[in-house]
């Protein structure tokens, strides 16, 4: 499913030894909700890929948390929030974008 929404980006500085919160107004969110089959088991195959236009150059690294919301919190609550698996900075082209994978 496809939504437009706003995000809030937490990014741990490990020099400061805190959360560094970045809030994101206009992203693009695709959620995968499913599972697959294999010889023994069901796994689960849920996954979101968020694409953030590329006005500004904030930090992000595998391991950050992602909420879905306009989230004040200073440190991310993990149980609300998608943890990034990866990314990429997509700067060429008519929309460059900041696309984040999260599980």
């Amino acid at each position: 499913m496809f939504s437009n929404g706003c995000v809030s980006l937490y990014h741990y500085n490990e020099k400061n030894e805190e959360w560094v919160r970045s809030f994101f107004p206009c992203a693009g969110i695709y959620r995968k909700f499913g599972s697959e089959s294999s010889k023994c088991s069901f796994a689960s195959d849920n996954y979101c890929v968020i694409r953030i236009p590329y006005y500004a150059d904030s930090d992000i690294a595998i391991g950050d948390y992602i909420c879905l919301e306009n989230s004040r919190a200073a440190v991310p609550d993990k149980t609300l929030c998608l943890k990034v698996t990866a990314f990429c900075r997509n700067k060429f082209g008519s929309s460059p974008h900041l696309k984040i994978i999260c599980a």
